[in-house]
């Protein structure tokens, strides 16, 4: 039997066997996309590529067999390399967003579209709690928000953009739900938050949800910040500010009013008592930080982290940005909530992995009804007869029905995302002269197709063979116009529900998803 050698570990093979097959048996790890076990090799991600050292030749792991006396490297600088730039090949043809853009430019990064379906879809429930995992105020900015999203979203390139900000308040108007005081633990962390603002009742919604103890305090006699003191109350109903207000309450954080806090008192009293200390104030006031120890516990430009008898004081620099948005602020709090769990498991903040994100042009005339095709209304924007009355539920549907669906469907389990995110590939390294409009077809009742998304793989081909459908899928054209299509004569709705599902969850990209 053939003997070969990984990364300097001798394996004994099949003679039948693949590198691929030989480094999965022996734990090694090769990345794929266009591998999927038992099917036939296509050779045409070439993300698996390896380097064997006896002719230093690159060769693909999936399609190889294994040779007496191989010495494969899986991981050196030129196979690296070599991966990188196959993935940016791949990517200089990929039409479309792996994340929207109202969501990629929202400060608080909230599920925007999701949301959108989600009250189309009457899942007001739903709805709410996607909005509430990255917002903790939303009927306030529902208010105050001016609404960058808006600004992003593709739909006013056709006419005008979704009502986002109206629609994140619809949510909050109609919960409905009563909170109930979270049970914390005996052994449960002590947390101090000064500043009630935006940034402080944020951190507060979502630590105190994680199970600590949160105490804010606040040298104003009401809490809010500059929501309270700066906004008319014809911007923003003060009724609203204290029902958001009461329902942090209500989770079990306890507010301490008319509260100075100084650089004295955190030595003296809070560094005692707390095992962590938030600074939440806004841009017009300053902690005295000459007193406390300054760490290097953060990688972040937007963290400070100092110390106080081992106690830390995180320090979040957002907040106290010229922007005048609160809903920078609230992602502020929310972050430094996780901030707080990434040093308890790791004792330092460090800087989160940044994932790729695809990034469509400008929607172009021409392509105006394939984006529509995703939209339940192709009605224009629906307008309230005031700004503070809202929407009511028939509209509120009715304009969530406006969205495009930008995002990908598969923006989560995407190969090709993920690959380019772990080896920080390019989307502008290759640029095509002339990029193909958009194409969707959204005939079949079970799946999306984008054939600007394919990577010609050809395992949709493979899984229609293999579940013995007679419609299934084929190569089409020539050189650079070869996509993938359904065979001449058939129809998409041929297709079974089974193999249309399965193509969906075995395509590596969005080329061919499940409708959702």
């Amino acid at each position: 039997m053939p003997e070969i050698k990984i990364n300097n570990n001798s394996i004994t093979c099949q003679s039948n066997e693949t590198v691929l097959d030989v480094a999965n048996r022996a734990g090694i790890h090769i990345p794929t996309m266009c591998w999927i076990k038992d099917f036939k090799p296509s050779t045409s991600c070439m993300v698996c590529v390896v380097q064997d050292k006896r002719n230093n030749k690159i060769i693909t792991s999936c399609s190889a067999l294994v040779e007496d006396g191989m010495d494969i490297i899986t991981n050196n600088e030129e196979v690296l390399d070599m991966r990188k730039s196959a993935l940016e090949l791949l990517l200089s043809e990929h039409q479309g967003d792996c994340e929207a853009p109202c969501q990629r430019v929202c400060p608080a990064e909230m599920d925007i579209p999701l949301m959108n379906r989600l009250i189309a879809a009457n899942k007001m429930d739903e709805a709410i709690h996607i909005v509430r995992e990255t917002i903790a105020l939303p009927e306030i900015l529902g208010y105050i928000c001016p609404a960058p999203c808006e600004k992003a979203c593709r739909r006013k390139d056709i006419d005008e953009a979704v009502s986002i900000c109206l629609l994140k308040r619809f949510t909050a108007e109609t919960d409905l739900k009563s909170v109930e005081k979270i049970q914390k633990s005996l052994t449960a962390q002590n947390v101090a938050i000064i500043g009630a603002g935006p940034a402080g009742l944020a951190a507060a919604f979502y630590l105190v949800q994680k199970g600590y103890n949160c105490d804010i305090f606040d040298s104003n006699e009401l809490a809010g910040g500059k929501m309270r003191t700066d906004i008319v109350e014809e911007k923003l109903p003060q009724y609203v500010l204290d029902k958001e207000i009461e329902r942090i309450k209500s989770m079990g954080v306890n507010f301490y009013q008319n509260q100075t806090i100084d650089a004295s008192t955190i030595i003296d009293s809070l560094s005692e008592k707390y095992q962590f200390i938030v600074f939440a104030v806004g841009s017009e006031k300053t902690i005295e930080t000459e007193n406390f120890e300054k760490t290097n516990l953060s990688e972040l430009k937007e963290l400070e982290i100092f110390r106080v008898k081992n106690c830390p004081i995180f320090v979040p620099k957002q907040i106290s940005y010229k922007s005048k948005m609160a809903v920078r602020a609230t992602a502020s709090g929310r972050k430094c909530s996780e901030w707080i769990l990434m040093f308890i498991e790791s004792g330092i903040v460090s800087t989160p992995e940044k994932k790729f994100n695809s990034v469509y042009n400008r929607i172009k005339d021409e392509e105006q009804a394939e984006f529509l095709k995703d939209a339940e209304n192709h009605d224009v924007r629906i307008q309230t007869e005031t700004y503070l009355k809202g929407f009511t539920i028939e509209q509120a549907i009715s304009e969530a029905g406006r969205c495009l669906h930008c995002d990908c469907r598969k923006k989560d389990n995407c190969s090709l995302r993920t690959q380019s995110s772990n080896y920080k590939a390019s989307q502008r390294v290759y640029t095509l002269a002339q990029p193909a409009n958009m194409q969707k077809n959204t005939e079949h009742p079970e799946i999306v197709l984008e054939t600007l998304k394919c990577i010609k793989c050809g395992i949709c081909i493979q899984t229609a063979q293999n579940t013995n459908d007679s419609t299934g899928f084929a190569f089409s054209g020539r050189g650079f116009d070869v996509k993938i299509s359904i065979p001449i004569e058939k129809s998409i709705n041929n297709l079974s529900k089974f193999t249309a599902i399965s193509c969906a969850k075995n395509c590596p990209t969005g080329a061919i998803s499940i409708k959702k």
